[in-house]
Formats: C-alpha cells, structure tokens, sequence
C-alpha cells in the first residue's frame, strides 16, 4: 500500500470503519500509478452525445468574478481546458454542466506545493500526469457551470472538443477527491448547535 495514496482517502471512510478495514479496501489500488489516469487515445469515444464525469473538453467558456475593494467588480471571461465533474447521469438532465478547470502548474512558486500535486496528495487538485498534462492539474476548488444548451450548441459547433476521458482508476480518484474535497466529515472541533 503507498502511505500517501492511504492518506488520501482513509478520511472518506465513516469513522465506524477501522483502518484495517480502511486498508483492506484499498488494497486493490495498491499497484496502480496514480500519474497516469487517462485512457490510450485510440480508444477516446468522440460520440457527441456520450460525455461522462471525466471527460476533459478545450475551449470551455469559463467566468470569474470577483471583488476588489479598491475597483469594485472584477469579470474575466476565457477559453480553458475543463474536465466535466457533474456526474455522468446528470449531464443530460440538468440546466448546467459543472466543469473544474485545468490548470498550468507553471504559476506554483511552492516546489513543495507543485511536489504535492503531481503526487495527488493536495484534495482540491486532480494532476493527471499524462502525456500533455505533466504540467497541468484540475482545479476543484475552481469549478463553474456552463448552461447545458450552450455547452451542446458549442459541441454541435466544433468549438468545445473531447481531449481525453479518464481510465477506471483515474475515475475513482476524481470520485475520491470531490468526496473528500466537498463532503468529508468536518473536523471534530467543529460544534453545529440544534
């Protein structure tokens, strides 16, 4: 078992599972390199009406707002690589898509930080390590929506295209880190008053 890819997900577990159990349950993953999670590029589904949770797109619209008190409102409006993180199911029966953004590793001053990342160690960062992203990570604590209609009208267009989807292990390490990231339990320290 790597100590590390442990430390990831033992906190996902309810506490009323020992960690042997915890360990136990992980132990299929025990051989796996968690620095490629992408599938071969021959076998990509390009079909325009199969996206999954996953999937990575080019030239998703992405928006940000923000606020600074000296210039008031802030928007930023681009093109970024993005990976669908709304579950699979979900993508064709809601108004939105949520996207997280990927992001170059370049801007990570930190080389701690950056050695973090590249062995998914950080909850709110996914780095794939594929070829063509060794210096990219998906961002969780970024994520957006883009309106369902418009991501599909973009797609019908040709100007938002499937890169990649995720292998099977890549997958459980995206529904690994949403888990954590989102909806672990807090800290014991946390009191929440009746």
């Amino acid at each position: 078992m790597k100590p590390k890819f442990y430390e990831i997900f033992k906190d996902i577990f309810p506490y009323n599972i020992s960690d042997e159990q915890v360990k136990k349950f992980l132990y299929q993953f025990k051989d796996t390199d968690f620095s490629k999670l992408l599938i071969d590029k021959d076998d990509v589904n390009f079909d325009l009406n199969d996206f999954k949770q996953g999937d990575i797109f080019n030239n998703v619209p992405m928006s940000r707002i923000d606020f600074d008190f000296q210039t008031g409102f802030e928007q930023e409006i681009r093109l970024t690589k993005a990976m669908i993180i709304s579950n699979s199911c979900d993508i064709e029966r809601r108004n939105y898509v949520l996207f997280a953004p990927i992001m170059s590793l370049k801007n990570v001053k930190n080389k701690n930080l950056e050695k973090d990342i590249k062995q998914n160690i950080k909850a709110s960062v996914l780095y794939l390590g594929n070829e063509g992203y060794e210096d990219e990570c998906i961002v969780l604590e970024e994520m957006f929506t883009l309106k369902l209609e418009t991501f599909n009208h973009f797609v019908k267009q040709g100007n938002i295209f499937k890169l990649d989807e995720l292998n099977q292990y890549g997958y459980y390490l995206l529904l690994a880190k949403i888990s954590h990231f989102l909806v672990r339990p807090e800290s014991k320290d946390v009191y929440r008053y009746d």
